[in-house]
């Protein structure tokens, strides 16, 4: 966990973020690829800070009562991990996939305020499976790159309606590929 506002000084949070202790969790990997792998969480942490920081400069509140820290989490995929399109009931997540493909995303705002519409009384989403098989045929999808940070802002998004939430899915993975993935929530 790194605390908000990010420390200026790069190696203060890059010795908060050794406490994910990756040297332990792949052994053998080469020193420097392990320091590669802080440095791009680090930059994904900025990224999402970045956002929260504008926000709160607009003079929105974060979440329920505002966010004061971020998570970073590295995580080794070898199966797909949300395979169906959703959005995340949460302020945002910055992702960056380093090796792999990275998250596929809805890249028509129109079609998710049209599938957002279709809520029931309860709140729920009644976008059911039939809807998003549609929404796959016509959206146009975007994947992130490798490297590529990508902000996915959620339904607690300062401001935001439900529908202003990113519609995405991980990608297809290769079981006997896997691929790392950079996630900060």
């Amino acid at each position: 966990e790194l605390p908000l506002p990010l420390p200026a000084d790069s190696r203060v949070a890059l010795r908060a973020l050794r406490a994910l202790r990756l040297e332990e969790r792949i052994p053998g990997a080469p020193r420097g690829a392990i320091d590669d792998v802080y440095e791009d969480a680090l930059e994904v942490a900025r990224v999402w800070a970045e956002a929260v920081e504008d926000a709160r400069a607009r003079g929105d509140e974060c979440g329920d009562g505002g966010i004061d820290a971020c998570v970073v989490q590295v995580k080794l995929l070898t199966e797909t991990m949300c395979p169906r399109l959703h959005v995340d009931h949460v302020a945002a997540r910055a992702m960056c996939t380093i090796i792999g493909r990275g998250t596929e995303y809805v890249d028509d705002p129109g079609v998710l305020s049209k599938a957002a519409s279709f809520t029931v009384a309860s709140g729920g989403n009644a976008l059911g499976d039939a809807l998003k098989g549609a929404v796959e045929r016509v959206a146009t999808f975007r994947e992130a790159r490798e490297r590529e940070v990508v902000l996915i802002k959620g339904t607690a998004w300062p401001g935001a309606r439900r529908q202003d939430a990113i519609l995405h899915r991980s990608p297809q993975v290769d079981g006997d590929g896997g691929e790392f993935r950079l996630g900060v929530k």
